[in-house]
């Protein structure tokens, strides 16, 4: 009985110290995951896939979007305003709180800025 008990701690200590291992759990790990997307392109694929799907991302019509900045040494406060459409025209707006206001953007192959 005694001799049995020794086989099962030793037995038990062994598995244990396997399990501790990096050797025995990278190998676990390694079995046990599935594949990774290797390239830029498998990630993206996967993104578009698990967000709608490409048929969504082409109903869009537009994208807007709002941002605000403090420059603290400075005592200023502002926002900046970007929207683009899917027709390739662009406009990005700052204000900066009264000291500055300024718009830019493109229109059908046409850049200016106010």
């Amino acid at each position: 009985m005694r001799n049995m008990i020794q086989k099962i701690s030793i037995s038990l200590s062994m598995g244990v110290a396997c399990l501790v291992s990096s050797q025995c759990l990278a190998q676990t790990a390694t079995e046990a995951a599935p594949p990774l997307a290797t390239t830029a392109e498998q990630v993206l694929e996967r993104y578009v896939e698990v967000t709608g799907g490409a048929e969504k991302y082409r109903q869009i019509k537009g994208i807007r979007q709002e941002a605000e900045m403090n420059f603290e040494a400075a005592g200023i406060n502002g926002k900046m305003t970007m929207a683009y459409s899917s027709d390739g025209n662009m406009i990005v707006e700052v204000d900066l709180g009264g000291i500055a206001n300024e718009k830019s953007g493109i229109s059908d192959d046409t850049g200016w800025s106010m």
